[in-house]
């Protein structure tokens, strides 16, 4: 894993907004005070956490951290 790619404490900095989303954050790992990890986004005019599925409040996530580039997959 790069170096780059690192846990960020939410009390730290939130994720930037994004410049293809209007107020949002790209996609980022969270980790949730409970232990789970799982993909979301930070609504910044809310100020909430999202799956898609799911809203969360600020304090819920403890941590967040970039993802990943895609594997680079040939085509068959």
């Amino acid at each position: 894993m790069p170096n780059d790619i690192a846990w960020i404490n939410v009390k730290d900095r939130l994720p930037e907004e994004s410049t293809e989303s209007n107020k949002n954050t790209d996609w980022v790992l969270c980790h949730f005070r409970w232990g789970t990890i799982a993909s979301a986004m930070f609504l910044t005019l809310r100020g909430v956490w999202t799956t898609g599925h799911t809203t969360f409040v600020q304090a819920d996530v403890t941590h967040w951290m970039t993802l990943p580039e895609p594997p680079e997959v040939e085509n068959e």
